[in-house]
């Protein structure tokens, strides 16, 4: 019987070896599912340019249809919940996979969008542009699932192709926008932001499923994510705003100190915990 149990001891290495690795890189062979997975991770930053650039451009014919002196918060909005949005979305990544958070981003824009373009007025359009900007998050996503994706050694020429395709969009886009509200209508164009939007949920479908990591919800740290997202909120809101209010009025100087303010409390809070992680690992 011992000499039986001798072979025993090679079968449990190998199965130590064979632990899931915490990515799900897609496979060597096999070019067109790679070719499909990469459109798949670059529509989504392809969508989101267009969403940027559209949003600029049919906030004259908006204010239009829907009267309103308040036609700047169109486009502010949409920077500010994208602001918002981001660190938190990049944190539920960890916790529930970056494929189902880039799932959830593109349902927002799309229930975003559908508000927007039946919106009786200005405030409700408003809203819906609100809610749509929480789609940005898909853009760091779709990258940080690339990463997750390709194989390391083809991750920086996998990135390079990503970035020329989403600048040629933008420089696409920006010559083309103002032609296409003109001609459909900024109602219509919203409309086919919400086909895009579904095309790039049908999409990533192609991407293989990433593990999440083990990620418990006080290792989101939702302090720290609060302060990331209303830090930089806040001091986009005052440059912007500074001159409607007034740069040396006590809403512009309020709004940017508190988003200074903000900041510093971040850095100590992250200062903080890089001590405790030096001073965990020597003890």
């Amino acid at each position: 019987m011992p000499a039986e149990s001798a072979p025993s001891t090679p079968v449990l290495i190998a199965s130590s070896d064979a632990v899931p690795s915490p990515t799900s890189a897609l496979p060597s062979h096999g070019g067109f599912r790679r070719f499909l997975a990469l459109f798949a991770l670059n529509w989504p930053g392809i969508v989101l340019v267009i969403s940027a650039v559209l949003s600029g451009t049919v906030q004259a014919d908006m204010v239009d249809d829907l009267p309103t002196s308040h036609g700047g918060l169109y486009t502010l909005v949409f920077a500010l919940t994208s602001l918002l949005g981001m660190p938190l979305a990049l944190k539920a990544s960890d916790l529930h996979g970056k494929k189902r958070i880039l799932g959830v981003a593109c349902v927002l824009g799309i229930i975003g969008n559908a508000i927007t373009l039946a919106a009786p007025t200005f405030m409700v359009a408003l809203l819906g542009h609100a809610i749509a900007g929480l789609y940005t998050a898909a853009g760091p996503l779709s990258l940080f699932a690339v990463r997750d994706c390709f194989p390391r050694k083809r991750f920086p020429i996998v990135l390079l192709c990503i970035l020329a395709i989403i600048g040629f969009f933008v420089a696409v886009t920006q010559a083309v926008s103002g032609a296409l509200v003109d001609t459909l209508g900024w109602r219509t164009s919203v409309g086919c932001l919400i086909v895009l939007t579904v095309l790039a949920m049908l999409l990533l479908k192609a991407v293989p499923p990433v593990p999440p990591r083990e990620v418990r919800f006080k290792d989101l740290d939702v302090p720290n994510r609060i302060l990331d997202a209303t830090s930089p909120m806040l001091l986009t809101l005052g440059v912007i705003k500074g001159g409607d209010w007034g740069w040396t009025s006590p809403a512009t100087l309020g709004t940017i100190g508190v988003g200074v303010v903000l900041g510093v409390i971040l850095g100590m809070r992250a200062r903080a915990a890089k001590r405790r992680a030096a001073s965990a690992g020597t003890a």
